[in-house]
């Protein structure tokens, strides 16, 4: 479910036509798949609105016994005429997750699991890659629209240079799309200049869309790269802080 935290950010943000927020019937929504027992969790949209209101945001979910959680950068994509002044900075970004961060770790509840950070602190940690953002491997992910095409991932806008085919198409022919093969390529050569950080090893290149100011791009924003080393590295430094690694 997406829920942007509490009904003063979520309705701004996620409303109807008629300017109506959906708060009320995202949380009654909620309550339908609880009752069902299918109810796992929420992607919270972190944008301009409530970046700066982590702590309000994370005890908002506690309070409401909502223990799994996601945040999302909202990204500019699609045909939504005011996205691009929903989009916060790296930087702004990093400093919401380190915050969050904080708060998850002095909660100290292994009921509350933040996806976001877990993937991150396990792969610190040794453990496997949960995100697809730290894969490297964004020629696994697609997306299947209404009509039946399919595309890369959906962080990218449909264009012309992601297109795959079709589900009518044999698997035989999606596989072999030359433009597959291009995006294979395209993240070979990104992940040489990637290699020699320190954190390479967590990131591999880490978001095919966020991490690089074109699709065909080569060398990563530095902006991005240096807000994400800030990120493991702080994350690191707590770990280490009690004899983790």
């Amino acid at each position: 479910m997406s829920l942007d935290g509490p009904k003063e950010f979520h309705d701004q943000v996620r409303c109807y036509s008629t300017g109506k927020g959906s708060y009320d019937e995202v949380m009654g929504g909620i309550d339908l798949l609880r009752q069902a027992e299918i109810f796992n969790g929420i992607i919270c949209g972190i944008s301009t609105i409530n970046h700066g209101f982590p702590k309000e945001i994370f005890n908002f979910f506690l309070a409401e016994n909502i223990k799994k959680l996601k945040f999302a950068k909202v990204k500019s994509i699609g045909h939504c005429d005011n996205v691009s002044s929903l989009v916060i900075s790296p930087a702004q970004y990093t400093d919401f997750m380190i915050a969050i961060f904080d708060l998850w770790l002095g909660l100290d509840d292994p009921k509350v699991e933040i996806r976001d950070i877990q993937s991150v602190v396990s792969l610190i940690l040794g453990g496997n890659k949960r995100e697809c953002i730290y894969m490297g491997q964004c020629d696994q992910f697609v997306t299947i629209y209404s009509d039946g095409s399919i595309y890369g991932c959906d962080s990218f806008p449909k264009t012309d240079d992601l297109y795959f085919g079709s589900i009518f198409d044999e698997p035989i022919v999606v596989r072999s799309n030359l433009r597959i093969k291009n995006l294979r390529e395209l993240l070979e050569k990104r992940k040489e200049s990637c290699r020699a950080c320190n954190w390479y090893f967590i990131c591999k290149g880490e978001c095919a869309k966020d991490c690089y100011e074109q699709l065909d791009s080569v060398e990563p924003l530095n902006e991005v790269c240096k807000n994400l080393q800030r990120y493991f590295e702080y994350i690191s430094t707590k770990i280490r802080s009690y004899d983790l690694i």
